[in-house]
C-alpha cells in the first residue's frame, strides 16, 4: 500500500472535479461511516482506502467461511495435471 495515499490523493481531486452539483444525495461510507456524495448512485464507499478495506474483509469473511478450500483445490487439480 506504498503509493495508496497518493492515488487516493488523486482519485479524490477527480471526484471533487467531475462530481455534478445537481446530484446532491450524500452517502454514509460503509467502512468508516464519513459522510460523502457518490460519482455513482452504486459506490458505497468514500474512498479507494475504504474500498480496498471492504474487498479485505470480504476475502477474509470468505476464506474463514471455506477452510482448506486452496488445499483441496490443489489436491485436485494435482490429480489432473498427472
Amino acid at each position: 500500500m506504498t503509493g495508496l495515499g497518493y492515488t487516493n490523493k488523486i482519485y479524490n481531486q477527480k471526484v471533487m472535479t467531475t462530481r455534478d452539483e445537481n446530484h446532491k444525495q450524500k452517502k454514509v461510507c460503509a467502512i468508516c461511516g464519513k459522510e460523502f456524495v457518490p460519482l455513482d448512485p452504486r459506490n458505497k464507499f468514500c474512498s479507494l482506502l475504504c474500498k480496498e478495506a471492504a474487498r479485505k474483509l470480504n476475502r477474509d469473511r470468505w476464506r474463514n467461511s471455506h477452510p482448506g478450500y486452496n488445499t483441496e483445490y490443489m489436491r485436485e487439480y494435482r490429480k489432473r495435471t498427472k
